[in-house]
């Protein structure tokens, strides 16, 4: 059996998602039966008690290289989930008692990490672990095994690869073995991307941190010139030090196929170079990571006891019971009232400035907010280290209807209570690598509130797109709009409840939702796509540090398979009139990771702003837009006059944007007519058809609904006869979809097989959104002549 070891600096212990995600996976891996699985951690003081009714065996004494010179250190192992029947080493790694810096594990309170202390900061962690394991694996130690794979968690451990492979060629680590004895193979090496933001890339960004850095874990100062293409990421006095593990890795995964779809279509955090060679390579692998579901099922009674779904009872009766015992501790909840409970970290990247909007709109339609999380963020005030939220917290704590619990031993006893008496999990994350909080509602028939951003979309379906598949709600997390579009989600969800509750068919759901989560267990979907991860890799030929030098050469490419994926520099524009499928094809791409913008949230914002930038004589696209790819329904029907952006525009677009892409999405005209007659917008109450009847008839008192179609009808036909006849040409920049004709499975692949080699789409993740209910032709609309298209 291939032997696999995982590095991570949490195993058992830590702070958050990587720990849960290790926690899950590595029994998985062992029980399958398919390798022999260990991990390799620092062992921190905390390990004492943990392991404090195991034999921990010390195997020996590694040097290894710390600020620039030797040090020694024990590797000593430690069965762990021995619950198997192939059990896992768990290897950890610590000074020797001796050691000038015998106390840079010892941070007292698992939580505590990644905090600074004055005998350690976190960095000093990180150099003195990678460097350890980097001189375990090439100069081993008595029972300590050879690895066939090399998988390392975050960029904290990723540069243990790095060192591993530049082993033979750095002075400081030749000084390790004076006696020139036979080193270890080198094995393959993947890299875990667990998040992915510009906090998450282990920066340095003066020149005394990056210099300190290179000769602490023994690289050369020159190494920063080794890869000029990546100079925005290495420099003398800017450094990320992710990039050493992306750059060396075999295979580089990710937690989702939603963050790795991000990535390839551009949104790498200032990275998309190199994720794009990475790509083009074929180094870059997503697995949507899942959950142990034994540990959150409700219905198992280890999870709940006294408490979980019993059979004798409805879900609803269940979470019911389970209400009515958090009221009597809880005083501030109502158990007749919906739940939402939010879990995470107080971090920027989880969204903690959209809980107080969050708090708002819950509080607007009487439901229940509980808050569940960690201070992770510190400042200092009067020289005092106080949590950097907690003023936040306090405002929130004053507000009905909302508990925060904070208190790590609380959590404990209530956080699975809660999960099983929630009507929904809220998730307000910017960043959210992979949906595990979802996953845990999920197992506790909890339905999920979220943004469709990286790996949320993979376990949460709009019930909005899908509602007979789907399992929450989503919103597009654009900043501008975001706000609003949480508070809409948040009314959406309480809305379908409450429906779904007054008709009585609100128990079929949640049943439906108890068994969508099995496909999440780490022994299901997760477990095989792992094995057949590590399974390619082992046939691929290994990337040498030489070649890591060259990845970017033709002479490479051979390697592997794969397409060239071009760098696509322009932008998208939707070209068809509204009510031609433009929020659905908006909404597909969003959730493919293209940052696309749909109409405002504020009627018609876009179409003003760019008429505004045209008046000004400025680029139709204002800065304020530059991180968008695409634009949809660019009109505004109730300005005076009415701006239809697109039939007015879309040469000078065309002009200004080069290497766009444009979409004629179209229908048969009498259903847009139809479409176009019942619209309602939801923004601001007003029929459509009214606003424009208001306009025309200030000029003409006798303008009526006939002649609004009429003059519909012969805009629809010169916009599509002007549109095809400049792109008669051009049909590689002209995709034209007819938003009626086909599966959405058909219409999703026809897009993109139109945008391939520039995004990277997946056609599972197109549905119709918003359809028209078919209603009886009128005979205005019925005589229209139909427009032809090829």
């Amino acid at each position: 059996m291939p032997n696999i070891l995982h590095a991570s600096l949490e195993y058992k212990k830590g702070v958050g998602g990587i720990k849960a995600v290790l926690t899950g996976l590595l029994p998985a891996q062992a029980s399958n039966g398919v390798f022999n699985v260990a991990i390799i951690t620092p062992f921190y003081d905390v390990y004492n008690e943990f392991y404090l009714s195991k034999s921990i065996e010390l195997l020996g004494i590694i040097k290894h290289i710390y600020k620039g010179r030797i040090f020694c250190s024990e590797v000593v192992k430690v069965i762990t989930d021995n619950d198997t029947h192939n059990p896992i080493m768990h290897f950890m790694i610590r000074p020797t008692h001796n050691s000038p810096v015998a106390w840079i594990f010892n941070i007292g309170d698992e939580k505590k990490l990644y905090q600074a202390f004055p005998h350690s900061e976190p960095g000093n962690r990180v150099e003195y672990f990678v460097s350890a394991v980097a001189a375990l694996l090439r100069l081993g130690l008595h029972d300590f095994p050879n690895y066939d794979i090399f998988h390392a968690h975050a960029w904290h451990t990723g540069l243990a690869g790095c060192l591993m492979k530049e082993f033979e060629n750095l002075s400081l680590y030749r000084d390790l073995n004076p006696n020139n004895q036979p080193l270890r193979k080198i094995p393959h090496f993947i890299s875990t991307v667990h998040m992915l933001t510009s906090a998450e890339h282990g920066q340095l960004t003066t020149i005394e941190s990056v210099k300190g850095f290179l000769a602490s874990v023994g690289l050369p100062a020159d190494i920063i010139h080794r890869f000029p293409e990546h100079r925005n990421s290495i420099q003398e006095n800017y450094l990320k030090r992710v990039v050493f593990a992306l750059l060396y890795s075999d295979m580089v995964t990710m937690v989702s196929k939603g963050l790795v779809t991000e990535v390839v279509n551009g949104q790498a955090a200032g990275l998309e170079k190199i994720f794009a060679d990475l790509a083009r390579q074929n180094r870059l692998y997503g697995i949507t990571n899942g959950i142990t579901v034994g540990n959150w099922d409700a219905r198992q009674e280890h999870n709940l006891p006294g408490f979980n779904f019993k059979n004798e009872l409805s879900i609803i009766e269940s979470k019911k019971r389970i209400k009515d015992f958090l009221v009597t501790k809880y005083s501030k909840l109502q158990a007749d009232k919906i739940w939402f409970v939010f879990v995470g970290r107080f971090a920027a990247e989880k969204g903690v400035d959209m809980l107080l909007p969050a708090v708002e709109a819950i509080n607007q339609i009487g439901a229940n907010l509980i808050i569940m999380g960690t201070h992770v963020a510190y400042v200092t005030k009067n020289n005092v280290k106080v949590p950097a939220y907690q003023d936040l917290f306090d405002e929130i704590n004053q507000k009905d209807n909302v508990v925060v619990i904070d208190e790590a031993e609380e959590q404990k006893k209530v956080g699975k209570l809660f999960r099983a008496a929630a009507q929904y999990m809220l998730i307000v994350s910017h960043n959210e690598a992979c949906g595990l909080v979802s996953m845990e509602g999920f197992a506790n028939a909890a339905l999920a509130v979220g943004p469709k951003i990286q790996g949320v979309p993979d376990s949460v379906r709009g019930l909005v797109e899908d509602p007979q598949n789907g399992t929450g709600f989503l919103y597009s997390d654009e900043p501008e709009y975001r706000i609003e579009n949480l508070k809409s989600a948040i009314n959406l969800a309480v809305e379908y409840y409450n429906k779904k509750s007054a008709t009585n068919t609100i128990e079929p759901e949640l049943r439906r939702i108890l068994e969508h989560v099995n496909q999440f267990d780490w022994n299901a979907t997760p477990l095989r796509e792992y094995i057949e991860l590590y399974a390619r890799v082992l046939q691929q030929p290994l990337l040498t540090y030489d070649q890591v030098r060259v990845t970017t050469a033709p002479s490479m490419l051979h390697q592997f398979s794969g397409q060239t994926r071009s760098v696509f520099s322009g932008k998208i524009f939707q070209l068809g009139f509204n009510k031609c499928g433009s929020q659905t094809i908006h909404n597909y791409l969003w959730l493919n990771g293209v940052k696309c913008l749909h109409y405002g949230n504020v009627s018609g914002s876009i179409a003003r702003r760019i008429m505004a930038n045209f008046t000004r004589g400025e680029p139709l696209i204002g800065p304020e837009y530059d991180q968008y790819y695409g634009f949809f329904d660019m009109e505004d029907p109730y300005a005076q006059p009415p701006i239809y952006i697109a039939p007015e525009m879309f040469r000078l677009l065309d002009q200004q944007y080069k290497d766009s892409k444009f979409i004629l999405n179209t229908r048969p005209k009498e259903n847009w007519i139809r479409s176009r007659l019942s619209h309602v917008d939801q923004t601001n109450g007003k029929r459509y058809v009214d606003a424009l009847l208001d306009f025309y008839r200030r000029q003409n008192p006798n303008f009526t609904e006939v002649d609004l179609i009429e003059l519909w009808s012969k805009q629809w036909d010169e916009h599509h006869a002007a549109v095809l006849d400049y792109f008669k040409d051009r049909p590689q920049d002209l995709l034209i979809i007819n938003i009626d004709e086909g599966t959405d499975l058909e219409k999703g692949q026809k897009i993109a097989d139109f945008f391939a080699g520039r995004y990277m789409l997946d056609p599972n993740k197109f549905g119709h959104l918003n359809r028209t209910p078919q209603l009886q032709t009128t005979h205005e609309v019925g005589r229209l002549k139909p427009v032809a298209l090829p």
